[in-house]
């Protein structure tokens, strides 16, 4: 009988190099797939928020149509409990939050109910100079509402305040804006610093200044991007529809005279309804 001389095979092992070059290899694949799965991510995001601003519009056109076409006008002055009015036609706060926005809900001290993250900011020039549908000629290009952030609202048991004056630090509502301003910050220590902000990046031709030179700006920029979503943010128009757009297509500030006025930097005035920017917060 012959004897094999065929000895045990040799496993081959990798050598430094190739494993070196199978991590850079993965290394680069990393590099390429990791901003594109962040991206998709965002995109999802501002998919859920477009829808969330959706729900929001139709709950105010719902409103309205109770109402005489009255759009919300809010609690003791414009705007500060329009979540809390439209409320009752969904009856769920979280569609309120956007998932980009990290403000958080808490219980507020002291009382039964709690304040929930309100993400979203009503126009308050639709109820200071067009509280009524008719009142709005254009209501495709019309801003309703946009983003906002460090506001945490009283929704579900919106606080009544029936006294003379300005409404106890406690009382938190939802925000309203014409782009430019506030109107219901409440310095009790329970928002986020400087209270409830803009979140849409520069917007209407203030892009000389980071925020816009403004005593009553409340403009917030992410280090990365000028929008709570890439470059822009999420906007809901008068008519019920949500779209993104990038912030230079917004024009901000108060109500223009006629339709075709441009946006004048001096007296705060937005872009009339007629004019090139794609929507407004003008409400002619």
């Amino acid at each position: 009988m012959s004897r094999s001389t065929t000895g045990p095979r040799k496993s081959h092992a990798f050598t430094l190099i190739e494993l070196l070059v199978v991590i850079a290899i993965i290394s680069i694949l990393a590099a390429i797939l990791f901003p594109a799965f962040a991206q998709a991510r965002e995109k999802a995001r501002q998919t859920t928020c477009i829808s969330n601003n959706k729900q929001v519009g139709t709950m105010i056109m719902m409103y309205a149509q109770d109402y005489d076409e009255q759009l919300p006008s809010g609690t003791y002055q414009f705007g500060l409990g329009w979540m809390g009015q439209s409320y009752s036609y969904m009856k769920n706060a979280q569609v309120f939050k956007c998932m980009d926005d990290p403000t958080q809900t808490f219980a507020a001290t002291g009382t039964s109910f709690a304040r929930y993250a309100a993400s979203y900011v009503y126009n308050l020039n639709i109820p200071a100079y067009a509280s009524s549908l008719a009142a709005i000629s254009a209501p495709t290009n019309v801003i309703l509402g946009t983003e906002g952030v460090g506001d945490a609202a009283e929704i579900t048991q919106p606080a009544e305040y029936s006294g003379s004056g300005s409404p106890p630090a406690s009382y938190v509502m939802s925000m309203a804006s014409d782009g430019l301003t506030r109107i219901n910050y409440r310095p009790d220590g329970l928002m986020a610093p400087g209270g409830p902000q803009l979140e849409t990046g520069v917007a209407g031709g203030y892009t000389t200044h980071t925020p816009p030179a403004l005593p009553y700006s409340i403009w917030f920029l992410r280090a990365s991007a000028g929008g709570r979503h890439g470059d822009g943010a999420v906007y809901i128009m008068v008519d019920g529809h949500a779209k993104y757009l990038k912030s230079g297509a917004v024009s901000v500030g108060k109500p223009a005279t006629l339709s075709t006025d441009p946006p004048n930097y001096n007296t705060f005035q937005a872009a009339g309804t007629g004019n090139s920017y794609q929507v407004t917060f003008s409400t002619n």
